[in-house]
C-alpha cells in the first residue's frame, strides 16, 4: 500500500537516491543537503513523498515538489509541480498519480487557482 506525505528531514538520502538515479549521475551531497533543507522550511515549496508500506518499513517510493508563486501573467498565485520522481521498478501503477493528486489538494489549501501545464502521459 502507499501512503502520501509530506516530507521529512528524514527523507533526504531517500530522496537524493530516486533523484540521482533518475538524473543518471551523482549531485554535491553538501549543495543537495542545503537546497533540501531549506525548502522543507520554504513556505512556497511543498515536498512529498510517496511511502511503500510492503517490504522494508517505509520505504520512499516516489517524491514530488511544488513551488508556490505569484506570477504577473496569471495575476496572483500560481502553482508549479518543479520535480517528480517514481522508484524506476514501481512505474506505471500510479503512484505518480497519487503524488500529483496530493499535489494539486494542496495547492488548492493555499488559495492558489491557475496551475502550470505538466505531461500526465509520461507521469505513470
Amino acid at each position: 500500500m502507499i501512503h502520501i506525505r509530506q516530507a521529512f528531514k528524514s527523507d533526504e538520502r531517500s530522496v537524493y537516491d530516486l533523484i540521482t538515479t533518475l538524473m543518471g549521475f551523482s549531485l554535491d551531497w553538501e549543495a543537495f543537503h542545503d537546497v533540501f533543507v531549506w525548502n522543507l522550511h520554504c513556505e512556497s515549496v511543498l515536498y512529498y513523498v510517496a511511502e511503500c508500506d510492503g517490504g522494508r518499513d517505509g520505504d520512499i517510493v516516489g517524491f514530488g515538489s511544488l513551488r508556490i508563486e505569484l506570477l504577473l501573467h496569471h495575476v496572483g498565485l500560481a502553482w508549479e509541480i518543479q520535480e517528480l520522481v517514481v522508484h524506476e521498478t514501481l512505474r506505471s501503477k500510479g503512484i505518480g498519480v497519487e503524488l500529483v493528486s496530493r499535489l494539486e489538494q494542496e495547492h488548492r489549501n493555499v488559495g492558489s487557482r491557475f496551475y502550470q501545464s505538466y505531461d500526465e502521459k509520461k507521469m505513470g
